[in-house]
């Protein structure tokens, strides 16, 4: 899936961070991708990655822990025989589970393959699973057992005329487990980017998965077993100080807290709807945060935001913040939300 990254700004090098306190607390840190990527937060740990790799003996992909450090380091292309370019869906990454991501291959021959593949924390390749085309991955989470849960790359019923599920679960050696709701029962399709309201949401909770629509304004919460428990709609900020349809508020980042409120990190270059961390109230999202930084995820009881010193630079840094009440009343069974934001 060709995803699109110019919600958010970016270069190369960034930063990391470190456990939140009672104030905001940060952390720099500086990566060596070889080209612009992604941020996200997942388990714990912050991850960066490129969409798209075409130089090989450089790293792809970069995992740091909650004190900055570099906890792994992935070279994708480089361990890819016969592969000319790698372009990466999702990352996820778990303490107890190898790096996992989702992947489309451009072969030599110009041939297209998807794949999920698999990393130690070393850097190595170590399983590689090709998908059939229907089952392309969006987002993927990893759930305490290793297994890998996938939302598809659906479109939408008017540009996507497959059937079959929306959901595919796998093992932690590539094995599809099952598949889970129909994807003609979602007609609005997963398309993002600006214009869209955002980027889609995906992530697991403690007995079930969520996923956010853009272009609906809609979080959807299912149980393992693939029963949905709940839909909400919630309305993105608009800007009264510029109310024409172009470049208006969007959600680089969606997240579900166990509380229930939905968490965004609302991108926007207006000065009435600051960029930063806002959090679902009935059916609109309410600013949350003071920091005017754009949102990469939550980490348990924390906001987790990026900070680019200055136009140009390769230096970023992790701030966190906690979350304001009531929402920082969560259960102590709080697991880490897995969603990401592009840095084009």
């Amino acid at each position: 899936m060709a995803r699109c990254g110019s919600l958010l700004l970016i270069l190369v090098a960034p930063v990391l961070l470190r456990a939140g306190s009672a104030e905001p607390a940060a952390v720099s840190s500086r990566l060596g991708l070889a080209e612009p990527g992604w941020f996200k937060v997942s388990h714990g740990y912050v991850v960066a990655f490129n969409r798209t790799q075409k130089i090989p003996s450089r790293d792809s992909i970069e995992v740091f822990d909650r004190e900055g450090r570099r906890a792994a380091r992935v070279d994708v292309l480089g361990q890819l025989p016969g592969a000319a370019e790698v372009t990466l869906d999702d990352v996820s990454v778990r303490e107890t589970s190898p790096i996992v991501a989702g992947a489309t291959i451009r072969m030599a021959d110009g041939g297209l393959e998807d794949m999920l593949l698999y990393f130690t924390w070393e850097g190595l390749l170590v399983r590689s699973v090709s998908i059939p085309p229907e089952q392309e991955i969006n987002n993927l989470d990893l759930d305490e057992n290793g297994n890998v849960w996938t939302l598809t790359d659906y479109p939408g019923r008017r540009d996507d005329d497959t059937a079959g599920p929306l959901i595919f679960v796998y093992d932690h050696t590539g094995h599809l487990m099952k598949g889970l709701l129909r994807r003609t029962d979602y007609p609005a399709g997963f398309k993002e980017g600006p214009g869209t309201g955002g980027l889609v949401g995906f992530g697991l909770t403690q007995d079930g998965f969520w996923f956010w629509q853009p272009a609906r304004r809609r979080m959807t919460v299912v149980s393992r077993d693939g029963h949905v428990l709940s839909q909400k709609f919630v309305t993105l900020p608009r800007s009264q100080v510029h109310k024409s349809q172009s470049h208006p508020p969007e959600a680089g980042l969606v997240a579900l807290l166990p509380s229930g409120q939905v968490a965004a990190g609302i991108v926007s270059p207006w000065p009435d709807v600051p960029t930063g961390a806002y959090l679902s109230r009935g059916k609109q999202f309410v600013r949350s945060s003071s920091q005017k930084l754009r949102l990469i995820g939550i980490d348990g009881l924390d906001f987790v935001f990026l900070k680019q010193y200055e136009p140009g630079s390769v230096q970023f840094e992790i701030v966190r913040e906690p979350l304001s009440a009531p929402a920082a009343v969560l259960p102590s069974s709080m697991k880490t939300m897995n969603s990401f934001v592009a840095m084009n």
